[in-house]
């Protein structure tokens, strides 16, 4: 899929086509990439206002992400489905981030719309995994995700959705009603 600029999509990080493809559940690249936005949060004093995001950050420390995995004792047999978009709900900051994480820990790749209303938790968070994907070692995630950023838009939201292989949405029942009409 390629992106028009005539369409109002803004890329904020990661790029379209997402190239990336699924992989196991739980991988240890993946829980050491979000140990990293952990630590990372954790030392940006710009983040430390943001409860949220200091919330996220104790959420996705690798000791956490391992006691998650325990529930999949088959784990090394489980793959992601494929490419999942996101849409996350424009009055929640930290929202996409939740559904992001569990996205790559699922095993997928990710189109990710963030909220259309800009917080700064949002973009310290997006701030601090830039910089850790510029990390040699976690290079390739960049290529397994992509945030986004459009005004409410059924077209976009239609033509992203024929891309996908699962969608994640978030919002109230009429959101889901409508994006469930998208094939």
């Amino acid at each position: 899929m390629s992106i028009d600029p005539a369409e109002n999509i803004k890329i904020i990080l990661g790029s379209i086509p997402i190239r990336g493809k699924p992989t196991i559940i739980f991988e240890k690249l993946i829980i050491n990439f979000f140990n990293d936005i952990s630590i990372n949060i954790n030392k940006t004093k710009s983040a430390r206002v943001h409860s949220d995001l200091m919330t996220f950050g104790f959420w996705c420390r690798k000791a956490n992400i391992m006691k998650l995995s325990e529930n999949y004792p088959q784990k090394y047999f489980m793959l992601g489905r494929g490419k999942v978009l996101h849409i996350a709900p424009s009055n929640v900051p930290m929202n996409f981030a939740y559904s992001f994480a569990f996205g790559m820990l699922s095993g997928n790749c990710n189109l990710v719309r963030l909220p259309s209303k800009n917080f700064e938790q949002v973009e310290i968070l997006c701030q601090i995994i830039s910089k850790i994907c510029k990390k040699s070692k976690f290079r390739p995630i960049l290529n397994k995700f992509c945030f986004i950023k459009y005004n409410k838009s059924d077209e976009i939201s239609s033509r992203l959705s024929k891309d996908a292989d699962a969608r994640l949405i978030w919002g109230g029942d009429e959101t889901i009603k409508n994006i469930r009409m998208f094939k």
